[in-house]
């Protein structure tokens, strides 16, 4: 892929959706590809979180430990954004995200990113508001039936 690709699909991500072209080609410069077969490990739960991955193509399964084997929690495709805590925080990994299928992803490693919202703030802003949005919608409580 091309930084010009990169761009299109991280414009495409809502975490990074409002960012300007040139904080976009910022953050696409500090990514890298990276390709999953079918059933590989991208994050295991309780390691060292230390990148997030922006999913091109392809679909990856979020899953939790359970009583005896692990329970999916999700799943998430194209313009999915996972371990994005990582980008910002250093805490264990809560789950684990295996390739459902071929996956294509963007590599973000939380150094190279940290550096980029220190000199860019407005990244900073951007990312915090689109976070506390993605934690509303996990917090809110339903909807009257």
């Amino acid at each position: 892929m091309s930084i010009n690709s990169d761009l299109v699909a991280l414009r495409a991500v809502p975490l990074f959706s409002s960012l300007t072209d040139v904080d976009l080609n910022l953050v696409a410069f500090v990514s890298s590809l990276n390709r999953f077969r079918v059933g590989e490990t991208l994050i295991t739960i309780g390691e060292e979180g230390t990148c997030a991955y922006v999913i091109l193509s392809g679909e990856v399964r979020i899953l939790l430990p359970g009583s005896e084997e692990e329970e999916r929690m999700a799943i998430r495709g194209s313009g999915a954004v996972v371990g994005e805590i990582a980008l910002l925080c250093d805490v264990p990994r809560t789950a684990t995200v295996k390739a459902l299928n071929d996956v294509e992803a963007l590599r973000i490693e939380q150094s190279e990113f940290l550096t980029l919202l220190h000199d860019r703030p407005a990244i900073a802003v951007e990312l915090c508001k689109s976070l506390a949005m993605k934690l509303e919608t996990y917090t809110s409580p339903p909807s009257p039936a």
